[in-house]
């Protein structure tokens, strides 16, 4: 009950005071929120959005909630958590009487994951750019970005792990010095690794943050290690129950990370495993929406699960391939320019909205030479900066090694509106002939 009490005093209370002062963060929560209720429920097909991963994420958890926890298609093929977790809420549901309801339960659950943290990244940002008004000018743009807007109309996991970055990253910049919090963090944290195994290395600069926030000292060290302890403990108890519904064949998070390797490394367009009967395809958009980069396409009969062997084909392509360094640089372009999965048409304005978003990145992104200045003249604080830019670091260094799509980089966008909005505020006066550069160049390469 103890905990129960902590995590609420630090995820709501905390900021609370703040909160009173700024009206308009209420209005941007309220009419996003709002928002987005409409332009899923009146605007978009939902109920027809359960199909590739979505339909898998909602197969697997109908299944482990009918009492299919062994069966192979549970465990084989992606990470667990996510289908664990809509599990545990059909059966609350269930419980109410509200089971028929599931589908739409769950994307109200989304939208209020979503608007949660803009409500954080607010606070976020009052600490990175020290002013209200271009704090609330960060969390309005970052509150209707149309990916993460459009994203809570489907299953995915995304759309409990990107929250989750974002308030550890909040816990993390304002409580580094508890310990208790750091460990409450820690286990916040793994809850979106275990939904989204790509964001573990995450927990690297998370830590090291806890270490070097102010001067090192054992304190700071003891209190990192404890938020690693938090974090492993999570870690621990899904890998746990992998390994029992498994009956001991996985013993990780997930088991394709075997097969993302093999696609970025050899340029498969898509892999199909067929394994007692069990046929499963995935092919990673980057390859789908540029088929120029792709070089194969592969058909086995070994399982996804068995990532030693998936691994051993992407070193051996790696041995083959002198250029490899290089190739694999060309797909990370689907991280900011897509495509998109999962795009669907039925979507109100969705070309338009998701082109109009494309390009606001690649604006936002084309300021980024400014960081300079920002460090140059001491208008932000270089240690909160190296943890915001290690977001975006990390997530880029994954998807160079493993199979890259667009939505691998949603949970870095918060980092790329915070970086922005503090370039505007501080050099928009004074640098606006750079500012306009920045726009050249940006139509220039990427109109």
């Amino acid at each position: 009950m103890s905990i129960i009490k902590e995590l609420r005093k630090n995820i709501i209370e905390a900021p609370r005071k703040g909160f009173r002062n700024h009206k308009y963060l209420l209005l941007i929560l309220l009419v996003s929120f709002l928002a987005k209720l409409i332009y899923i429920f009146h605007y978009s097909d939902y109920k027809n959005y359960l199909f590739s991963d979505m339909g898998g994420y909602w197969g697997r958890a109908q299944e482990r909630y009918e009492g299919g926890v062994f069966n192979l298609g549970q465990w084989t093929s992606w990470a667990t958590f996510f289908h664990f977790y809509l599990t545990e809420i059909f059966k609350i549901l269930n419980h109410f009487h509200l089971f028929k309801y599931r589908l739409e339960i769950v994307i109200i659950l989304n939208i209020i994951y979503s608007t949660l943290s803009v409500y954080y990244l607010y606070f976020i940002a009052l600490q990175i750019i020290k002013n209200t008004k271009y704090s609330l000018l960060t969390t309005f743009f970052y509150a209707f970005s149309y990916p993460i807007f459009y994203y809570n109309a489907f299953v995915l996991s995304e759309n409990l792990s990107i929250p989750i970055v974002i308030i550890s990253t909040y816990l993390v910049f304002t409580y580094h010095e508890s310990g208790f919090k750091m460990f409450l963090t820690g286990l916040l944290f793994a809850i979106a690794t275990a939904a989204r195994p790509i964001l573990g290395l995450l927990a690297l600069p998370f830590f090291l943050y806890i270490v070097f926030a102010k001067k090192f000292s054992s304190h700071s060290f003891k209190k990192a290690v404890i938020f690693a302890l938090g974090f492993f403990l999570i870690i621990y108890i899904v890998v746990q129950e992998n390994i029992r519904i498994s009956n001991g064949e996985l013993k990780n998070l997930s088991g394709n990370g075997g097969v993302n390797f093999f696609i970025q490394q050899c340029k498969v367009q898509w892999v199909q495993s067929t394994y007692h009967g069990h046929v499963v395809v995935i092919g990673p958009g980057t390859y789908l929406g540029y088929p120029e980069l792709a070089r194969m396409k592969f058909a086995t009969d070994h399982p996804f699960h068995d990532q030693k062997y998936f691994y051993a084909l992407g070193l051996q392509c790696i041995r083959n391939n002198p250029r490899i360094w290089l190739d694999n640089i060309l797909p990370l372009k689907a991280l900011l320019l897509g495509p998109l999965f999962p795009g669907v048409l039925s979507a109100k304005g969705f070309e338009y909205f998701y082109k109009l978003s494309n390009k606001l990145i690649m604006l936002m992104i084309s300021t980024f030479w400014f960081l300079y200045f920002l460090i140059r003249d001491k208008k932000i604080e270089i240690k909160k900066l190296l943890l915001l830019l290690s977001i975006l670091f990390c997530i880029i260094v994954t998807n160079y090694f493993f199979a890259t799509e667009q939505r691998y980089c949603f949970p870095a966008y918060f980092v790329i509106y915070l970086l922005f909005f503090t370039i505007l505020k501080n050099y928009f006066k004074e640098a606006k002939i750079y500012l306009i550069t920045s726009v050249l160049l940006y139509l220039l390469f990427f109109n």
